[in-house]
C-alpha cells in the first residue's frame, strides 16, 4: 500500500469547500471539455454560485483558445480534481486514482485475483517473480522474467507498477494472457487467476535468557488482521510463550476497526482511541470483549509506524500493558474517509483527528517511545535487542535499564 496508511471508514463527510471543487469538475465535463469523464455527481450549495460561474469561464476560455495538444480527457479530470484538492494544504486529503485504488482496496481485504507473482521495476522495465506454488510459477513464470504485454496490450515504456499489477490481477477464475520476455525470446503464457491471500502477520518463538518470547510481526491492519492474530496467539501460547514481543515497525497503518480489534486481543477494558471531530464532538471507540492474553508485553516502534499502528500502540502504552521500544513514531493523527467513485478513484477526505485514550494529540507529534534507541545504533536490529532486554527485565531475568522519553 503506497504512502501513509490511513484509517478507513466508507462513508461520506465532506466540506463545502471540497464539494465545491469537485462540482466545478463537474460543470467542466457538463461543458464538453471534459466529456466521457467518470465522477462523484455532487452538488454545491446555491450560495457559492459566483465562484462556479469563474471557474467555468476559465474551462470555456481554454476550450476556445488553447492551441497545444491536451491530455486525455481522464487525465484533465484528475488533474482538475488534484488541483483543487492542493489548495487544502493537506497531504491526506486526496485523490487515489484505479489503478493505486484497486491494489489499496486488495491490501486491506487482504487477498485479491490473481497469478501470484511480484510486479517490480528495474531499468526502466517491468520483471516478475513468481510465489512458490503459485498459479504463475505453476504455469512456467522465471524470477527474472521480462513483462511485454498483457491480454495483448504491449506495456507502455512509462507504464507504472500500480498500473501493471492491475491489468495482471482480476476475478477469481478468469485467464490473463500476458507476453514475457528470456533470454532475448518472447514467450506468451495463459494464466487462470487464483485467490492469493496477502498475510499482515508473522510469528515465531524467540527464546531469550532463559525466557520463552513470542514475536508477532504485523504489516498492515487488514480485513484479515485480527483473525491471523488469533492464530498466532495461540501458536504462542501452546509452543511455552511467556512474554510477547509486538512488532509494528514500518506499519503504515490501514483499517480502524483492526487496529481496535488488536489492540482488544491485549486489553480487557476502557477505550482504543479518541476520535475529535470539527466543532470538538467525539467519538469513543472502546476496547471489545475479546479473548485476551496478559502476557508481558514490549511493543517495537520507528519513524514507519503510522496511523493504526500509532492507534495500537498509543493505546497499550496509555492502559500501563505495555511499553514502547524503538524511535519515535510517524505522527499520522488524522482520520480519513474514503469515498469510492463511479470510475474506480476514491477520494480520501480528512474528517477529524484522533487521540489516544488518555487525551495525547499524536499528529505532528507522533508517539515518543518508553525506551529509545536511535536509528542505525549498534548491532543489526537494535531495537530488537533492546525489546527483548526490557521483556527480560520483566521476568526479573536481567537488571532493567532506565527508561527514557515518556514514562508510562
Amino acid at each position: 500500500m503506497a504512502g501513509i496508511g490511513r484509517m478507513k471508514i466508507r462513508r461520506v463527510a465532506i466540506r463545502q469547500r471540497l464539494w465545491l471543487a469537485l462540482t466545478v469538475i463537474a460543470i467542466a465535463c457538463a461543458a464538453g471539455f471534459l466529456a466521457g469523464c467518470g465522477y462523484a455527481r455532487l452538488r454545491s450549495p446555491s450560495s457559492r454560485g459566483g465562484d462556479l460561474a469563474l471557474a467555468l469561464e476559465a474551462w470555456r476560455s481554454l476550450q476556445a483558445y488553447y492551441c497545444g495538444p491536451t491530455p486525455p480527457a481522464t487525465e484533465l479530470a484528475y488533474g482538475a480534481i488534484e488541483g483543487s484538492l492542493a489548495t487544502l494544504h493537506d497531504p491526506y486529503t486526496r485523490l487515489v486514482r484505479p489503478a493505486a485504488n484497486q491494489i489499496e482496496q486488495d491490501s486491506l481485504r487482504g487477498r485479491f485475483g490473481g497469478i501470484g507473482a511480484y510486479v517490480y521495476q528495474k531499468d526502466g522495465a517491468i520483471w516478475l517473480r513468481p510465489l512458490p506454488d503459485s498459479p504463475a510459477s505453476r504455469a512456467g513464470i522465471r524470477e527474472g522474467d521480462r513483462l511485454i504485454a498483457v491480454d495483448g496490450r504491449t506495456l507502455p515504456e512509462d507504464a507504472t507498477t500500480d498500473q501493471v499489477v492491475a491489468l495482471v490481477r482480476g476475478p477469481v477464475g478468469s485467464t490473463v494472457n500476458i507476453t514475457i520476455e528470456r533470454a532475448g525470446i518472447q514467450l506468451s503464457f495463459a494464466i487462470v487467476r487464483a485467490d492469493i491471500p496477502q498475510p499482515t502477520v508473522q510469528w515465531q518463538m524467540m527464546p531469550y535468557k532463559g525466557l520463552p518470547v513470542g514475536y508477532v510481526r504485523i504489516s498492515l491492519f487488514s480485513e484479515r488482521t485480527a483473525s491471523e492474530l488469533d492464530q498466532a496467539l495461540a501458536d504462542l501460547r501452546g509452543g511455552g510463550a511467556r512474554a510477547l514481543m509486538l512488532d509494528l515497525r514500518a506499519n503504515p497503518g490501514g483499517l480502524l476497526d483492526a487496529a481496535v480489534e488488536v489492540a482488544s486481543r491485549f486489553l480487557a477494558e476502557g477505550d482504543v482511541v479518541r476520535e475529535v471531530m470539527p466543532g470538538g464532538k467525539q467519538r469513543l471507540y472502546s476496547v471489545l470483549p475479546r479473548t485476551r492474553t496478559d502476557l508481558p508485553l514490549v511493543v517495537l516502534v520507528d519513524g514507519g509506524s503510522a496511523s493504526a499502528a500509532e492507534i495500537v500502540a498509543g493505546a497499550l502504552r496509555d492502559d500501563g500493558r505495555a511499553w514502547l521500544v524503538g524511535s519515535r513514531t510517524y505522527g499520522k493523527g488524522s482520520v480519513q474517509y474514503a469515498y469510492q467513485l463511479t470510475d474506480g478513484s476514491s477520494l480520501h477526505v480528512t474528517a477529524a483527528l484522533w487521540l489516544t485514550p488518555a487525551g495525547h494529540e499524536i499528529n505532528g507529534k507522533g508517539l515518543m517511545p518508553d525506551y529509545e534507541v536511535a536509528p542505525g545504533t549498534g548491532s543489526a536490529d537494535a531495537t530488537l535487542a533492546r525489546g527483548l532486554d526490557v521483556l527480560a527485565a520483566e521476568a526479573g531475568l536481567v537488571t532493567p535499564t532506565p527508561v527514557s522519553g515518556t514514562a508510562r
